[in-house]
């Protein structure tokens, strides 16, 4: 997750790995819900919740890994690229936005809404849309919501699995 300078805090998922097998379940709830629900649909989302921050703690120390000792780094949301040098190499990674949180306000603002990045990257984020039809969702189909810092890395968590992505930066 990148911090800009008006301390607004935004993820870029990087390059999706090779495809694999899709999760047969599919979940249906709103985020948070009242406390006192703890019916079929809750238990899914949790167990898909904890999936995905399970998921994301270990690729992030592979990413991590593979990206260690960099020494210059540069990303191009037109080209929704992220280019990495290590003395004399190069690696690329395509890259897409996910959202900008702003911790003041604990609003969160998904990237396919979002007309502050290139109509590239715009573009690319709408499968993150996806996550809306499959889950029947809210927050993945509103464009600006209220929440946690907590619940930022749960959305890009769950961001990374669906995309299959290698990491977040």
């Amino acid at each position: 997750m990148w911090k800009d300078s008006g301390s607004r805090v935004w993820g870029l998922a990087v390059e999706r790995l090779a495809p694999q097998k899709k999760d047969p379940c599919i979940w249906k709830t709103i985020m948070k819900r009242c406390d006192k629900h703890n019916d079929e649909i809750d238990r899914r989302f949790d167990a898909l919740r904890a999936l995905c921050l399970d998921e994301l703690e270990q690729k992030q120390k592979s990413f991590v890994q593979e990206t260690s000792r960099v020494t210059k780094w540069h990303y191009d949301l037109d080209q929704c690229t992220l280019t990495l040098r290590k003395w004399f190499s190069r690696k690329t990674y395509d890259i897409m936005p996910i959202g900008i949180y702003v911790p003041e306000a604990e609003e969160w603002c998904w990237a396919w809404a979002n007309d502050a990045f290139p109509a590239t990257a715009i573009k690319k984020a709408e499968a993150l849309r996806e996550l809306y039809a499959q889950t029947n969702y809210n927050i993945f189909d509103s464009a600006l919501w209220t929440v946690r810092i907590t619940e930022v890395d749960e959305l890009c968590a769950i961001a990374l699995h669906h995309l299959n992505a290698r990491g977040l930066i």
